[in-house]
Parts: C-alpha cells; structure tokens; sequence
C-alpha cells in the first residue's frame, strides 16, 4: 500500500513522462507497453485521491504533448489538456473502486477496459479529441498494426493497456499472480498477432490487386498572429507541380485542404481556371475550397473533384468540424473569450460521409480533423472507396510536432481499412501509404514539392469495416460485469482485503462441555 504524498507524485509523474516519450516527436512507440504502469501501480495500490493525482499524471502528459497549441492560445492549450486529463482521471477512479472490491483475477481486466472506455468517450462527443490514443505510438510498427483490420485502434489500446496492467498487478502481494497469469496471456496473444502481422507483410509482397498512380502535391506557406494563421497557397505553383505529376502518368492528384480559398463549385473563374488545369494533364484533381451553397448560412470546407474533362464530379463537405477552431460550440458564452477575428463565424457543416466516384472507383476524402477518429474513414470503406485522401492544412505554430502527431494517425486509418492512403499537407506532413500502413513517400514540414507512387486499389471489406469497435463493446461488459460481481458480494464499502472475517460463537453444548 502506497503511503505519503511523495511515491504518489513521483508514480504519475513518471508514468506522464513515459506517456509523452511514446509519441511525436521523441516516438520511442516501443515505450508504450510499460508506460502506463506506473499510474496503474497507483490506481491499484493507493488510498486516497486517486482521482487528483491521476488528473496530475493527465496535466503533466498533455501539456506538453499538445505543446504547440499555445501558438494559437495559452488559453485554448490549457483547456485542452485540463480536458483530456479528466478522463485519465475519470479511468483512476472507476479502476480504483472496482479493483478494491474485486478478488485479484479482476485487476488486469478491469484496468485494460476502464481505460478503453474511457479513451473512447475522449473521441466521442461535440468535444471529441484523440491525441494521446495509445494505439497511435505504434504507427511506425507495420507488424503490430495488422491486428487493426480485425480490431481497430480500440483493441490495440486494449492489448496495451492489458500488458501494461498486468505488470502493475506483480508489485503486490494480492494481485502477483493474477498479474503472471495474465502477463502470460497478453504476451501470448501479442505474440500470436504479431506472427500473423509478419506473415500478412509477407503477403502483400504477391498481392495482385490493381495499382494506379497518385501524386500529392505541398506548395503552400504559413504566418502567425496570435490565434489567426495566414495560409499562402500560390496557384502557379501549385499548378507547376501538378504538371510535373501528370508527365509522370499519375491518375490522381491532390491538393490540400487550403490549396484554393475561393469556391470552385460556384465562383466561374476560379471552376473554370482549376477545370482547364485538369483537361490539360488528362487527369482527375482533388482540391480543398470553401463552397457556400445559396442556401446555406456560411460556406463549407468541402473537397472538390475535376474529372480530366475539367467538369466537377463530386464533392465532399466535412462532417465533423473542429471545435474552437471551424466553429464555437455556445457561442453566445464562448465568444466573449475568443478574439473577435479569429473565428467569426461558423462554417456549415457536411451531413454525410459519401465517397466521391472517379474514374478508377471511388475515392473517400476526410478533411483534416477527421483523420484522427477511425469512424469517418469506416463509413467511407463501407460505401465503396477504393482510395482513401487526407487533405489537411496542417499551418499550426509548432510545425514539426503538430504535423507529425497529425500523421501519426493516418497508417492506422489505412490498415482499419485496407486502403490506400493519399495525404496532402498544405505545409507538411504530406504522405503515401499503403493498405498496410507503411509510409511510401513523405514531404516534411515546410518542404515544397510533389510526390507519386502507385498505390493498390482495394475492394475487399475487412472485418473491422463490417463489424466496428467491438473491441470497446468487449470492454463495456466486462466492467458490467465487474460491477456485478461487486454488487452480488454485497461489498460496496471497502476493500476484499480489509474485510474482517467473523467469529462463530460457540455452541451451547460446546460451552457446557468445557465448563
């Protein structure tokens, strides 16, 4: 039993730490097993505000992880990660009322699941914010990411959280050998999986699905003032770049999101100068613009597609916009503390995820934001894509770790799925990925140019597409269950430990015999 302030502080500061080592851009993925531990040690082993020092354990990782958002606002950059700690703190305290109360086989289980549970309401709701999945810190291992077109993100975090749980269960003497036996498992499993993600590599070496060439071109700059972003997209040289691709027979090229700022759908010059720019390399083109519908309040931030006849066959208006950013949610109490030009009003937002048809099937676009839920790109697989795209601005102060935490989640868009991955960066990160999720190409930040491979056109479902977050339905039970067994041993004060057993008194006919 963990006693005195001291070890507490020094347990969630340690396990921030090694949290924060795991992604962009220290990216020691290999950490991530074990970096949770510490905090686990503390929700299974503490008495006494567990909850406020987990939150502690949260301040101490996102601050520092979503650093550069104090480019935009010190202000916006302490709330977000004063939120996002709420639910690390929101885990400590359900972990640490059922572990308490449950025999020791629990433990592990309970642990993996709250903190599933908990990460998936991080990424639901009108607040929603994914930075910091654990699943993320493994976008540089192809081998582990194969397990996600079974599971998807949720059952990595899950696998995670179970290994990292288990060895927090061996530093006590009640739960040592629930935390073996289930160490012992999850390694099994890990090991299972990752067998089968080397063969599955080893695979897509004889893979016969069709190919086709796509480029995505990153020419743009970017200036700060305070919240505002000036974005600088020359239309020449987007223009020249694109030309390039088109002698290198690409089929498919992106721009990003704020590669064009006026209306391709209904600003004539802006349609027809982009359309003849199509026409003439005898390829389609996907361009980010802002599209405002006569009968919609303010414009969309939409994605428009130029067949290479240079007319528009499709487009796509992004669902899920960004709070604080596309739009502020109460805004009548919210505005007051924003500067009056930073987000004057708020963009209209799309109502369905829809696949856009080009001439090689259907390409599924997600905007910026989206790509870091796993949901928008499901609903795009399971209408039909064969290609996935990612245009982003990405013009954030703080370039380098704010681009590179953004891609991050792309490989694992791209294995969920089994599609290829497009993703054009207005200033960086741009990238190429297979259906594998293994980064073909990529353009770093500030690097101006264009890039092309060919990419595999996919149009098999995997069983992740079909299904979905099985993985946190399967979480959700067991901690119905849990709480449950809880309820059934009618304990709901203290701990299994601390129960004093009673004292049978003795019988009548044994108390006249001794007397």
């Amino acid at each position: 039993m963990l006693q005195g302030a001291w070890p507490k502080a020094l347990l969630a500061a340690t396990s921030a730490a090694l949290l924060l080592f795991c992604f962009p851009l220290r990216d020691m993925g290999w950490l991530i097993w074990l970096a949770p531990a510490p905090l686990f040690i503390l929700v299974l082993h503490g008495r006494g505000r567990i909850g406020g020092w987990a939150y502690l354990c949260g301040l101490l990782w996102f601050l520092p992880l979503l650093g550069w958002m104090q480019g935009f606002s010190e202000l916006g950059w302490a709330l977000a990660a004063a939120f996002c700690a709420l639910f690390v703190a929101a885990f400590a305290l359900a972990a640490h009322h059922l572990t308490r109360r449950l025999p020791a086989f629990w433990a592990p289980l309970v642990l993996a699941s709250a903190w599933t549970v908990a990460e998936w309401l991080r990424c639901a709701g009108p607040l929603r914010f994914s930075w910091g999945q654990l699943a993320v810190s493994q976008y540089r291992y192809p081998t582990v990411l194969q397990m996600l077109d079974w599971t998807g993100s949720f059952g990595l975090t899950w696998l995670i959280a179970l290994v990292a749980a288990s060895v927090a269960a061996l530093f006590s003497a009640r739960t040592y050998v629930a935390g073996g036996r289930w160490l012992f498992v999850s390694l099994w499993l890990l090991g299972l999986l990752s067998m089968r993600g080397h063969w599955v590599l080893q695979r897509a070496a004889q893979d016969r699905t069709p190919v086709t060439r796509v480029a995505v071109v990153q020419a743009s700059g970017s200036s700060y003032r305070g919240i505002s972003v000036r974005i600088d997209s020359p239309w020449a040289r987007y223009a020249q770049l694109t030309r390039r691709e088109a002698t290198r027979e690409a089929q498919l090229v992106i721009w990003p999101e704020t590669a064009v700022v006026e209306d391709l759908v209904h600003d004539e010059e802006a349609r027809q100068r982009t359309g003849a720019l199509a026409a003439e390399i005898g390829a389609d083109l996907l361009s980010g613009s802002f599209v405002h519908d006569a009968d919609a309040p303010k414009p969309a931030n939409s994605a428009v597609l130029f067949g290479r006849d240079g007319v528009v066959r499709g487009r796509y208006d992004k669902v899920n916009l960004v709070p604080f950013g596309e739009y502020l949610p109460l805004r009548s109490v919210t505005e007051r503390f924003v500067p009056d030009d930073a987000i004057p009003y708020d963009l209209t937002a799309g109502k369905v995820f829809e696949p856009i048809p080009w001439r090689k099937g259907k390409v599924g676009v997600v905007i910026c934001f989206e790509s870091a839920f796993p949901g928008p790109t499901r609903r795009l697989t399971r209408e039909g894509s064969n290609l996935l795209a990612i245009i982003t601005s990405d013009t954030w102060p703080g370039k380098q770790a704010a681009g590179r935490q953004h891609l991050a989640f792309a490989p694992l868009r791209a294995v969920e799925s089994r599609r290829s991955m497009a993703r054009a960066a207005a200033t960086g990160v741009s990238a190429l990925i297979d259906p594998y999720g293994r980064v073909l190409d990529r353009l770093e930040a500030d690097e101006r140019g264009s890039l092309s491979n060919r990419l595999p056109l996919r149009q098999d479902r995997t069983f992740y597409v079909i299904v979905g977050d099985w993985p946190v339905g399967l979480s959700v039970l067991l901690l119905l269950a849990a709480l449950a067994a809880v309820l059934l041993r009618g304990d709901v004060r203290g701990d299994v430990r601390e129960r004093p057993r009673r004292r049978q008194a003795p019988s009548p006919k044994r108390a006249r015999s001794s007397s």
